[in-house]
């Protein structure tokens, strides 16, 4: 009974460690080194080790500015273009991991992994403004236009569709064989003529030979398999995905409240891989309807689990398709999108990996498109 008290206590630890994660920007670290030459005879002092600490996370922040890529990477320049960073400090913490002295050369040498500021990170990217037109080329100043006053605020609405989909079956079919023969065949006939010796009469014998060549070949056919996949939405990914659309500054509106049907959504993900065209003519009409600007809408396919080589841990892969159409023009117009970009979650079992691994691809993949639309200078 005690074990059993214990396994289920970590089981809820474990949870409310995942769900604490899941609301604060992620922890990174990243490894810098260090080093200084000092005077003292006897060693370094401690501001020389001080110093080479200084230099060490110093050289750490600029590795993990290495590994920005893609959007992240370009709001990152932003913000730093617009001193967003200025007097705050970028790592909040470190750890000694390798130090060294070497006598000979005076030098002392430390090597740190450091946790950078991420809140920070991500506080200045709400922060951006447009993208600094380019200066390259000479812009033309416009003739000032009568000053007008300035329109009340308004809400900017984004309502989403996030549906997860697994395979339900899978029906496969035995290839199909189709064999040709070909038979050719050629006969050779050989005759004699015996005559009787008055001459009067004669007999004929006629041998034959026949010989045949076998020739085969064919084709072989393989029909598609059919897959029927389980739709379903998720409470935690809506709470993910308004989480994320909110501290991004947008007004996230719940499917049901903007009056999509969701149910039509579903059954075109359950036999393809995007709306069909009467869904997404629906759900556009009825955004325009109730002054909602921003549609986003993610097919989540989950994957089969497995172990996990490194942990031992159940792993579940969640593919995610999305994208954000902005619904203010004539046409909806694509904002931000991404294709096939897979998640993953690990759990002590199938049901909480799988949850892990919806959530991770959810709030993950709305920071993307999130981020993409303020590359492009969208702002609510």
């Amino acid at each position: 009974m005690q074990t059993l008290n214990l396994k289920i206590l970590l089981a809820v630890l474990f949870a409310f460690i995942t769900a604490s994660h899941s609301l604060s920007a992620p922890i990174v670290k990243s490894k810098g080194q260090g080093w200084v030459v000092y005077k003292a005879i006897f060693g370094p002092k401690k501001e020389d080790k001080d110093a080479a600490i200084r230099v060490a996370m110093d050289n750490a922040l600029l590795r993990f500015e290495e590994t920005l890529s893609g959007d992240r990477a370009e709001l990152y320049r932003r913000a730093q273009k617009q001193n967003h960073f200025r007097d705050v400090n970028m790592v909040t913490g470190y750890t000694i991991v390798f130090d060294e002295i070497d006598k000979k050369k005076k030098r002392y040498t430390a090597v740190v992994e450091a946790t950078i500021n991420m809140d920070a990170i991500e506080k200045a990217f709400r922060k951006l403004g447009p993208a600094a037109p380019d200066r390259s080329a000479p812009v033309a100043v416009p003739k000032p236009a009568p000053v007008a006053a300035p329109p009340a605020a308004e809400e900017t609405y984004m309502t989403f569709v996030f549906v997860a989909k697994e395979l339900a079956s899978r029906e496969t079919f035995k290839l199909k064989d189709t064999d040709i023969t070909l038979r050719e065949s050629e006969k050779q006939g050989k005759q004699d003529t015996k005559i009787s010796e008055d001459g009067l009469s004669a007999e004929t014998n006629q041998k034959k030979l026949e010989a045949s060549k076998l020739q085969t070949g064919g084709s072989t056919q393989q029909k598609a398999s059919v897959r029927q996949y389980r739709t379903f939405t998720v409470t935690a990914v809506d709470n993910a995905v308004t989480e994320v659309l909110a501290s991004a500054n947008f007004e996230p509106v719940a499917a049901i409240d903007a009056g999509l049907d969701v149910d039509a959504f579903k059954a075109d993900f359950g036999i393809g891989n995007d709306i069909s065209a009467t869904t997404r003519r629906a759900a556009v009409a009825l955004c325009r309807e109730n002054g909602i600007r921003y549609l986003a809408v993610a097919n989540m396919e989950v994957g089969l689990p497995r172990i996990d080589a490194a942990s031992g841990l159940k792993k579940v892969t969640v593919d995610v398709t999305a994208k954000i159409s902005d619904l203010a023009g004539k046409f909806p117009k694509t904002l931000a999108s991404v294709a096939g970009v897979p998640y993953y979650g690990l759990g002590e079992n199938e049901e909480v990996a799988r949850r892990n691994a919806l959530n991770a691809a959810a709030k993950k993949s709305a920071v993307d498109l999130v981020n993409k639309l303020r590359v492009k200078g969208v702002k609510p």
